[in-house]
């Protein structure tokens, strides 16, 4: 019986790897299935490769790039790119001399096989197979693409674009990956599957690599990025429904993170008759006027789209205040009634507001309520089309309540553009706390720390892990709790026939790591075309300088084996966890350097 069992579940993740069952395939049938094998013991079948931990290089220099495919995500006969991006230190994209592929396969005997040129035609977001590239697969002879730059150039980002024909033949895309320049290994690692559904509107149409840190150079690839304006152009995104169990994240009410008044600029701004009164009650400031306002003064990189998915004011008792549409003023007026429908968790770009963007003339909004009231803090959720459309959410903004200056230069996370976790942001009022400048320091910084656990040493239902613990740059532990933490799935606990197993993700921060106690492990099911990930969340920029990771240990085999770490969606990680055994926990270190 568990053999035939076993068959059947291998049936259904070859089917599953070949594009048949998409993200939102009939996952209560593969719950229920998993269920039933929630105490089996598989024999180890991961991937059959030799990946080592892998640190990628800051802003490595050379001319010859090149590309190893090493796998597909399950078509055993062709591999595919839609395209290839590369940009340099000077935020340009490379000086392309000529770009060659060492397995092209015969036009005249595969005629939907396209010319390796084509990955660099820049009509990446497509499924029009004259402008994709393809080529005959063997595993036992990878594919090798070469891009020769007309002078040394120093790369700065890659963005890979998988095969995206259709759902079915976005196995076709390439899953293992090796890069070199000048025969150096710059990245080693996998990378995302497309979804072939939809042109626009893709949750992942593959991954950016960055190899530096550096904000100028960032900021000067973002003026040149034409993949995200494209976007912008053509964005008229498909619905896409809620997930029902996702509750709304605990408010962040450490003083650490909180963002003050005490380093607001000195403007000249005209005074008001209403007056505006501030008073403390623990570590929060209570702001108490009628009228606010708005200045959103920068976006996230888009260049000419600026938007919000909603915002709520926070009373004394911290719940949502009222308001209303008729409340709202805004310089750009079409669907601002949005901003307070209260459907904030979603991806549904008509729920959400999207104006015209100018630097020189920035946007603003304005609440004006019946009354005075008190309020601690307002509540953000940027803008969450898609992960392409989510620059177009607000990154900095200044609060005035009753025309005085309240906060300048509140930094807004960027939305995921996705529904993994819930990704409100709350802004309390502090009258002591300043906001302090960056440390001069080496270690990364950012919002969102995100783990993909890519593969089990073994086990095809379940993956977990002991826990993990974060560092700042003096190497000290940052305390994490349970608004800073989301899991995707959440735990063993999503599955239709599970009910209070201890083994909740929760159990990742608790502290208790180098064990072999159950109750403090976290453990979740693998669903087909599903890559589980683990989400470290914070409301303002944070400096990471380590992170650790502790491998499962009840059940070796279901120990993460691949492992990939973003920060704020881009990669700084990819590598490899030993396994644990019965005696001793396998733990991970990994460096954030820049």
């Amino acid at each position: 019986m568990e053999d035939d069992l076993e068959k059947s579940w291998h049936t259904l993740d070859i089917y599953s790897r070949s594009g048949r069952m998409g993200p939102n395939g009939d996952i209560e049938k593969a719950l229920s299935l998993a269920t039933e094998n929630l105490e089996l013991n598989d024999e180890a079948n991961g991937l059959d490769n030799d990946s080592s931990d892998f640190v990628i290089p800051e802003l490595p220099s050379g001319r010859a790039l090149v590309f190893k495919l090493l796998t597909t995500w399950g078509d055993p006969f062709y591999v595919g790119l839609n395209g290839i991006e590369v940009f340099t230190d000077n935020g340009s994209k490379a000086n392309v001399e000529s770009i060659v592929a060492d397995f092209d396969c015969d036009i005249s005997e595969t005629p939907v096989c396209a010319l390796p040129e084509n990955l660099l035609n820049g009509n990446n977001r497509t499924k029009d197979e004259t402008s994709l590239w393809m080529t005959k697969f063997d595993i036992d002879s990878p594919v090798v693409v070469t891009i020769n730059f007309r002078e040394d150039q120093s790369i700065a980002m890659i963005r890979i674009w998988n095969y995206n024909k259709s759902r079915v033949h976005a196995a076709r895309g390439v899953r293992q990956l090796e890069i070199t320049l000048d025969d150096k290994l710059i990245f080693k690692g996998e990378i995302s599957r497309a979804d072939g559904l939809c042109e626009t509107n893709s949750e992942s149409l593959g991954d950016t690599i960055l190899f530096t840190m550096d904000d100028a150079i960032l900021e000067a690839i973002s003026e040149n990025d034409v993949s995200m304006q494209d976007e912008i152009q053509g964005s008229v995104g498909q619905p896409v429904e809620s997930l029902a169990s996702l509750n709304r994240r605990p408010s962040t009410g450490d003083p650490s993170l909180i963002l003050g008044t005490a380093s607001i600029a000195q403007e000249n701004h005209e005074e008001s008759h209403l007056d505006c009164q501030f008073s403390c009650e623990g570590d929060n400031m209570i702001v108490r006027g009628k009228v606010f306002h708005m200045e959103l003064r920068d976006n996230w990189g888009c260049p000419d789209m600026i938007g919000l998915t909603g915002f709520q004011f926070l009373g004394r008792d911290g719940h949502p205040l009222a308001v209303t549409s008729s409340m709202l003023q805004c310089s750009n007026p079409n669907n601002v009634n949005k901003l307070v429908n209260g459907r904030n968790l979603t991806t549904n770009p008509e729920e959400m507001w999207l104006a015209s963007f100018n630097r020189d003339e920035q946007a603003r909004l304005t609440v004006t309520f019946p009354d005075t009231v008190d309020v601690i803090g307002i509540s953000f959720w940027n803008y969450n089309a898609t992960p392409e459309l989510s620059y177009a959410g607000v990154r900095c903004l200044d609060l005035y309540v009753n025309s005085r200056p309240l906060l300048t230069g509140v930094l807004l996370r960027k939305a995921p553009g996705f529904l993994c976790f819930e990704f409100v942001q709350d802004i309390f009022f502090d009258a002591e706390y300043r906001p302090p400048s960056r440390p001069m320091t080496c270690a990364v910084s950012g919002f969102v720390y995100q783990l993909q656990l890519l593969s089990t040493w073994g086990d095809e239902f379940y993956i977990g892990l002991n826990g993990i613990e974060l560092y700042d740059n003096r190497d000290r532990p940052i305390k994490l709790g349970p608004q800073n933490l989301a899991a995707f799935p959440e735990s063993v606990n999503v599955l239709p026939a599970v009910n209070d197993d201890p083994r909740t993700s929760d159990k990742l921060i608790d502290g208790y790591n180098d064990m072999q106690r159950p109750e403090h492990m976290w453990l979740a099911p693998v669903l087909p075309n599903q890559i589980n990930r683990i989400f470290l969340i914070f409301d303002a920029p944070t400096i990471v300088s380590r992170i650790v990771v502790y491998n499962y240990r009840k059940t070796p085999t279901r120990g993460v084996r691949d492992i990939s770490v973003s920060v704020d969606d881009l990669i700084v990680f990819s590598g490899e966890i030993e396994p644990s055994t019965e005696e001793s926990t396998a733990i991970l270190t990994i460096p954030l350097q820049e």
